[in-house]
């Protein structure tokens, strides 16, 4: 087998050794093309794999400290912080002569935030967790 650098440490390793023996990174393996590397163990996986067995690491979107399989946990979840954020708004927006008093405005950039980590984590995709 073919001599590799290895990606931490920089030595020069064998391509069919599972770790370095300098540092102890994994080396990553050719992969087929519907198989997928773990990036916790170097694992093959299969690209729609949702656990890796090496590890037991998980793939899905990750929100809130969960890992969902779907997107429609996620957008359920924005739903239910839009609603429950609205239904904490709106006795406030008459206070102050019409527009939002402090306690109403505070609300909404809470909510605002809470949805945008929620959008954020479905712009990155699926990630590994474990």
């Amino acid at each position: 087998m073919a001599l590799i650098k290895c990606k931490e440490c920089g030595k020069d390793i064998s391509g069919s050794a599972a770790a370095c023996p300098q540092c102890g990174a994994a080396v990553p393996k050719a992969v087929g093309p519907n198989e997928e590397q773990c990036p916790h163990c170097m694992s093959i996986v299969q690209k729609n794999a949702i656990t890796c067995q090496g590890c037991g690491a998980r793939k899905g979107y990750v929100s809130g400290g969960n890992v969902y399989g779907s997107m429609l946990p996620v957008f359920l979840r924005i739903a239910l912080v839009i609603v429950i954020g609205g239904l904490f708004i709106y006795p406030f927006r008459h206070w102050g002569g019409g527009a939002l008093s402090s306690l109403g405005f505070l609300i909404a950039v809470v909510v605002a935030i809470e949805v945008i980590r929620r959008l954020y984590s479905l712009i990155r995709g699926k990630q590994w967790v474990r």
